[in-house]
């Protein structure tokens, strides 16, 4: 809109022909009333702007949306008031649009409406509420953390008031902090800038850069049909400086162009200026008459008094060089009395500027103590809550804490109390061991009637006894030790068989004395085949052990060829307590496994085809024989 607003105006107008509800219409036009501003059409800048204000007054004032729509209208108005001189119309519509804006959902346009309030009562003479507001400006863009770029247009208001306040010093600083987003600037933004920037080397009597400055001004619109009043008013402040630098040709055909135009649009202001310098330029050339008819047509009502002072300077000029001295006496005196009320009233208005300075500042420095005092009394607040909440979770963790510590005990002592019972029952399994198995030997003697054994089958049999009493007190052994021991009953059952044949086939990666399994896990096996299946047996008889390792475990193979495995054997007096034994122990022990210990039973074919049975343990690698739980000892 702003690169090339007669375009927006063509497509906004036909987006109104489209059938449109009345809110989305209204926002349309809003659109074009800022369009028909920015090119210059000002008659239907009144009107698109007052019938949206039509519109909106007869909806629901409390949305905000509404009060958006009223903001940027009167803003318009304000504007358009502005550009044709009619300063108290621009502000009464600025102030109206500052009123809504505080009520709607845009409130990040308030630093805008300030700045244009201020820039009205800076064309007004009106310096210390043009500087109020600028002010008030730089605090809502300070309130809404607006980044700074967004703030170069006050700081440039801030240079123009300061300027005419003639505070130099104050507006340097100001321009030099907005000239740092020039380039940010879009065209208008940066004409602006450009041309008060001259404005201020032109009162401080730099031509030179006031020249170098209106230039670049001109240069930046010249080339853009939407910029007509722009690039005339370039010329027109040209023209001067070309006058001032005896350019009197370049200063006419600036100051004709520019007259032309401003008369299209009824801008009063400019065309007194306009006059000004046609009667400066008609003194240059010594053109009498010509200065005379000016001056006869001059008009001083609503005359800026900067621009009265100036033409009373060339009228002094032409009635002083046309000797008429009465009357460039008179001239004179106006000029004296014009610039000493001037001087007085920049003077008042310094002294009122600093004024309003400090009491702005000793507001903005109470408003602050307050703050201070409530982040104080937030700040001990929160600190209160910090404290509380604190304490509460502290509460809170040592609840959980002393609740979890009771449950982990209650665990605990559950866990101890079981592995008791666990620990019970074992020690009575293996209490049924040592009886069963002397029982079971002697009642073989006995069978045999070998009463009077020989001497060394009586040390045989006692070392066997013994150890069966020390293993069975033991809940796990070396495979080493098992099978020493079964070696030790198989030797001594051996005798009582002719033909028997007796094997044990260990892998030479297995390492016995490494490796751990229950206490007679072996031998019950054993003494199994040999009570139950050997015994009967015509021909020959054979009991064989494999141990190989395969994997994460040891596989211990007992194998015989006693005519297999069948439910008779295994309910035949006794028989069944010995395999019963190593069931239960091994219930018990994987309870605190996650791999487990297995055995099977089941019937082979040997190599002779005859049938046999084979008893199959499996025992994992790093296998627990811990009843306790490790967790629960922790």
């Amino acid at each position: 809109m702003f690169s090339e607003p007669l375009k927006s105006c063509q497509l906004l107008k036909e987006a109104l022909q489209q059938d449109l509800d009345k809110s989305r219409q209204a926002e349309i036009e809003t659109l074009l009333a800022k369009a028909f501003f920015l090119s210059s059409q000002y008659d239907s800048v009144t009107f698109y702007g007052q019938k949206v204000i039509s519109y909106c007054q007869e909806q629901d004032l409390s949305d905000v949306r509404i009060q958006r729509l009223l903001m940027e209208n009167y803003n318009i108005l304000g504007n358009k008031f502005g550009r044709i001189s009619d300063n108290s119309q621009a502000i009464h519509y600025y102030l109206e649009a500052f009123e809504h804006c505080k009520r709607s959902d845009k409130q990040r346009s308030l630093p805008d409406i300030c700045t244009n309030i201020a820039d009205t009562y800076i064309r007004t003479g009106d310096f210390v509420n043009g500087v109020k507001f600028y002010r008030t400006a730089l605090h809502y863009a300070d309130s809404l953390k607006l980044p700074q770029e967004d703030l170069s247009f006050i700081y440039h208001g801030l240079g123009h008031a300061y300027t005419e306040l003639h505070d130099y010093e104050l507006a340097d600083k100001f321009y030099r902090q907005t000239e740092a987003f020039l380039g940010q600037m879009d065209i208008h933004e940066k004409f602006v800038y450009l041309n008060n920037r001259g404005l201020y080397y032109y009162t401080i009597k730099d031509y030179p850069n006031s020249m170098k400055y209106h230039k670049q001004a001109f240069i930046t619109v010249k080339d853009s049909p939407d910029y007509l009043f722009e690039q005339n008013l370039s010329k027109t402040n040209l023209a001067e400086l070309y006058l001032l630098n005896n350019q009197p040709d370049s200063a006419q055909i600036f100051l004709e162009e520019a007259r032309d135009f401003f008369l299209s649009i009824k801008q009063t202001s400019a065309l007194s200026y306009i006059q000004t310098q046609e009667l400066a330029l008609a003194i240059s050339q010594k053109a009498w008459d010509k200065a005379k008819v000016i001056i006869q047509n001059m008009n001083e009502e609503n005359i800026e008094p900067s621009l009265m002072l100036i033409r009373k300077k060339y009228q002094e000029q032409y009635y002083t060089q046309t000797n008429q001295y009465k009357e460039a006496y008179e001239v004179l005196g106006d000029w004296i009395r014009l610039d000493d009320s001037l001087r007085n009233e920049q003077v008042k208005m310094r002294v009122a500027e600093i004024g309003m300075r400090y009491r702005q500042d000793t507001k903005l420095m109470k408003q602050a103590i307050v703050i201070e005092q409530q982040q104080d009394h937030m700040h001990i607040l929160q600190l209160t809550s910090y404290l509380g909440i604190s304490l509460c979770l502290i509460l809170i963790i040592l609840a959980i804490f002393f609740f979890l510590y009771y449950k982990k005990q209650k665990a605990l002592i559950s866990m101890q109390q079981k592995n008791k019972i666990t620990e019970l029952k074992m020690e009575n399994i293996r209490n049924r061991i040592s009886p069963h198995f002397i029982f079971n030997v002697l009642n073989r003697s006995i069978n045999y009637n070998e009463l009077s054994f020989k001497k060394e089958e009586v040390s045989e049999l006692v070392k066997l006894l013994r150890q069966n009493l020390s293993l069975t007190e033991q809940l796990y052994i070396s495979l080493e030790e098992e099978l020493n021991f079964v070696k030790t009953y198989v030797h001594l059952e051996s005798k009582r068989f002719d033909d028997f044949i007796f094997q044990i086939h260990t892998d030479p990666q297995v390492h016995t004395g490494q490796i751990f399994i229950p206490s007679m896990f072996i031998q019950i096996p054993v003494e199994n085949a040999i009570k139950h299946g050997l015994r009967q047996k015509e021909g020959e008889k054979r009991l064989s052990i494999f141990i190989q390792k395969e994997e994460a475990s040891t596989i211990i193979r007992i194998q015989d060829n006693g005519g297999g495995f069948s439910a008779p054997r295994s309910n035949t007096d006794n028989t069944g307590l010995g395999l019963k034994i190593i069931t239960q122990t091994i219930c018990l022990l994987n309870e605190n496994n996650k791999v487990k210990l297995d055995l099977s039973i089941h019937n082979i074919t040997t190599e002779t085809e005859e049938t046999g049975s084979e008893v199959q343990l499996i025992i994992p690698d790093n296998y627990s024989y811990q009843l306790l739980d490790k967790k629960s000892n922790g």
